[in-house]
């Protein structure tokens, strides 16, 4: 696999980065983002389940703060993709590439080939730690990956502070954990208010609240976040 580095190695020489214009509309003190429909790996970085099935029906609500940890994780990956062009200019890469299988949508960071196969790239603009929902995510994106015809032969996450490689030893286990992310994700949408589990000990910071139907009742499909926020 290539030779990546964590992302403070690219802080010190930011250098520039594309700019992203995103549709946000501003609701009292949040911020309203309209994100595509398909549910995807990305949700499981989402610790309550019933806001992951708020974001798949409304879209993603993001708080003041929230939002300039938005802006800097885009940012980041901006300066990423930027350095990666740079020092590997002969590497054939997809940036931000989108894979729909199934209803289920992935945009998978960076996807460079490596002799006959690929490897995935996962960014995260925080320290490392041995977050589950990390490596699920990356596992259904592999899964996903291999599914609409790509040979996946190795992933690497890259935190703020170290990069993490998966060689192609570590591909079958990851692929069947992907497997099991993926059928999760699709059975989601579906889902009853009622059937999906809750993380209490998030309320009191989460952004849906306002929204969450275990806390105000009177939310239904129909609902926009706007009407349950005025």
């Amino acid at each position: 696999m290539l030779n990546l580095v964590p992302l403070q190695a690219l802080l010190r020489n930011p250098g520039k980065t594309r700019t992203r214009e995103e549709k946000l509309i501003r609701i009292n003190d949040h911020y309203y983002y309209h994100q595509p429909t398909q549910p995807g790996p990305s949700l499981f970085n989402e610790k309550c389940e019933t806001a992951r099935l708020i974001k798949i029906r409304f879209g993603q609500l993001i708080t003041r703060r929230e939002w300039v940890e938005f802006s800097y994780g885009l940012w980041a990956h901006d300066l990423y993709y930027s350095w990666f062009q740079g020092t590997y200019p002969h590497v054939t890469a997809l940036f931000e590439h989108s894979l729909i299988y199934s209803r289920i949508s992935a945009i998978i960071d960076i996807m460079y080939m490596l002799g006959d196969g690929w490897v995935v790239v996962e960014i995260k603009s925080s320290p490392w730690r041995p977050e589950p929902s990390w490596v699920k995510q990356v596992s259904t994106y592999i899964y996903i990956a291999e599914q609409v015809g790509f040979r996946i032969i190795g992933a690497q996450i890259v935190a703020k502070d170290i990069v993490v490689n998966y060689d192609y030893m570590h591909i079958p286990f990851l692929s069947q954990s992907g497997r099991d992310g993926f059928n999760y994700l699709k059975s989601l949408p579906d889902k009853d208010w009622g059937e999906v589990r809750h993380n209490m000990e998030k309320c009191r910071i989460c952004p849906y609240a306002k929204l969450c139907p275990i806390q105000r009742n009177y939310i239904q499909r129909s609902y926009a976040p706007m009407e349950a926020l005025a």
